[in-house]
């Protein structure tokens, strides 16, 4: 028997150096699942998986390359890559048919009430305030809950927002220390909220600086409210073509329940505004006259980053739109993406200086990453 084994394991090997592009390496993948990992024809790192569970695009599947060789019997086994891998099984809510939904493009400072629900995404985070029983508080602890920033729905259990908005100095926050609220349009009447089970900033971030400027939260159930539907992540290839694609003048959209001036007060219903793509060295240039930008941003508004706005002003995030959605609709489909989120800006809406927002793309396997955790 044990020369058998040994038999089939040496063949199985053999097998496995026979196809170059397939390794013989067994790993678990997000899901706890046992697969063979594998190598695209693009370089990518993959996973053998049934073509059923790859979400990549038709017209690309004739150039994967196929496992059968060492999956034996399962001919229908394709190298998937593994964004693709991990994004068609995440839930319902990300990356199909279903993401990107339930938008209306309607026409914040500068901006107008977004029709109730016509953007599922957007979420409200807040934090909870602990006060300690003391002669103050007739003793008996006390809390309060507090609205900070915004963020993104990105699956059913996981909301994308900055790293600013969870950090407290050097450390971040405790998932306990949230909650979000999901289905909101009128920030005080509507939407349900929702306990955090884990919460991360980018581990790159740090707070006197602007860069990696990205967080995500792992809700403790999963978002089941109609209401509750994600937006499409840019990944793989799809998203590096989404993200070559932003130019000069390309239409893209902010909401949150931020200021509608500059220390203003906050907008009790969510609001949605037109913003332009500006070229990145324009932006760079005019913030580099900044005090403090030498520190804040010294290498500039980076790759990493999208400046997007308005040359005149007048239309802008502002204060409480921290870490909501820059929004993208692909014309063909209609479906809405992900592409930045509301990092930082002079003032609001000030000619000259459109806002900054981290750029999805440069982070979508950070996202990924965290999400499988």
């Amino acid at each position: 028997m044990k020369f058998l084994l040994t038999l089939l394991l040496i063949q199985f090997v053999i097998s496995a150096k026979a196809a170059p592009n397939i390794s013989n390496r067994v790993v678990t993948n997000h899901d706890n699942e046992t697969v063979l990992s594998c190598t695209t024809a693009d370089g990518d790192a993959g996973e053998c998986r049934e073509a059923s569970s790859c979400s990549v695009e038709e017209s690309r599947r004739e150039r994967l390359v196929n496992c059968g060789s060492v999956l034996r019997g399962t001919l229908n086994h394709i190298c998937c890559p593994i964004n693709e891998t991990f994004n068609a099984n995440i839930s319902s809510y990300s990356n199909d048919a279903n993401c990107g939904r339930h938008f209306e493009f309607w026409d914040i400072v500068g901006g107008a009430d977004v029709k109730p629900h016509f953007l599922p995404w957007t979420v409200a985070i807040y934090q909870v305030v602990r006060f300690p029983a003391t002669s103050a508080t007739n003793f008996t602890s006390q809390q309060f809950y507090r609205f900070i920033c915004g963020g993104t729905l990105v699956s059913n259990r996981h909301v994308v927002s900055a790293a600013h908005c969870v950090n407290q100095g050097y450390r971040v926050l405790h998932a306990s220390d949230f909650l979000i609220k999901v289905g909101a349009h009128n920030i005080d009447s509507s939407g349900t909220f929702h306990r955090v089970e884990n919460v991360w900033a980018h581990e790159n971030y740090r707070s006197y600086q602007r860069y990696n400027d990205i967080s995500l939260f792992k809700l403790s159930v999963p978002v089941r409210s109609e209401y509750g539907l994600a937006a499409c992540l840019p990944v793989s290839n799809l998203g590096r073509t989404l993200n070559s694609g932003l130019r000069e003048g390309t239409l893209l959209s902010v909401a949150g329940w931020g200021t509608t001036r500059f220390l203003g007060s906050l907008s009790q219903n969510l609001r949605e505004a037109n913003v332009r793509y500006i070229d990145n060295s324009e932006c760079t240039k005019n913030y580099s006259q900044l005090q403090g930008s030498s520190t804040a941003y010294p290498n500039g508004i980076d790759s990493s980053m999208i400046c997007a706005g308005s040359r005149s002003g007048g239309v802008d995030s502002c204060q409480g739109d921290s870490g909501g959605p820059l929004m993208y609709e692909d014309p063909e489909t209609q479906k809405i993406y992900l592409v930045g989120i509301v990092s930082f800006g002079y003032k609001c809406a000030a000619p000259g200086f459109p806002g900054i927002y981290t750029r999805a793309y440069t982070y979508v396997n950070w996202i990924i990453a965290m999400m499988g955790r």
